[in-house]
C-alpha cells in the first residue's frame, strides 16, 4: 500500500548532524531552534519521520502527519509490527511496535504494514499526534 495523501511536511528546519543515512527514521527537536535531530530515545516524542537525507545545516523535510514511508524492526523491543497496531520510535530511530506501553512512551504512528521479526524493512505508517501511551 503505497498511498500518500492528506500528508503535512514541516520544511526550513535543518539537520544538526549528518542525517543522510537515516531517512525514513523518526527524528525529534534538536538542541537548537530550528534544528532536527535523530530520534535515539526509545519510545520517546518524535517530531516525525525525515523524508529526505540531509547531511549537517542542510534542508531537513520532516513528514507529521499523514502516511509515510518508514523503517522498521522488531528486535529493539522485542516488538512485532502488526498492521493497525500502534508504532513508537526505537532506540535507532526506526520504527518498533508498541505492544506493552509504559507510562513515559509515545504512541506516534499506526502500522499499515508488518514485521514479524528481523530489522530494516520499510512499511507504509500512518502517523498521529504524539499521544502518551497509558493516557
Amino acid at each position: 500500500m503505497a498511498v500518500s495523501q492528506g500528508t503535512l511536511d514541516l520544511s526550513g528546519l535543518k539537520a544538526n548532524a549528518d542525517l543522510s543515512a537515516i531517512q525514513y527514521y523518526f527524528v525529534k527537536a534538536g538542541s537548537v531552534v530550528g534544528e532536527v535531530a535523530a530520534a535515539v530515545t526509545a519510545a520517546g516524542s518524535v517530531l516525525g519521520v525525515l523524508q529526505n537525507d540531509p547531511k549537517t545545516g542542510e534542508e531537513a523535510t520532516v513528514r507529521v502527519l499523514g502516511t509515510t514511508k518508514l523503517r522498521v524492526t522488531s528486535e529493539a523491543s522485542a516488538s512485532p509490527v502488526t498492521y493497525g497496531g500502534f508504532i513508537k520510535s526505537s532506540s535507532t530511530g526506526m520504527g518498533c511496535g508498541h505492544i506493552n506501553p509504559a507510562a513515559s512512551s509515545f504512541n506516534v504512528a499506526i502500522a499499515l504494514g508488518a514485521l514479524a521479526s528481523g530489522s530494516g524493512t520499510y512499511i507504509e505508517a500512518l502517523l498521529i499526534p504524539s499521544t502518551n501511551a497509558t493516557g
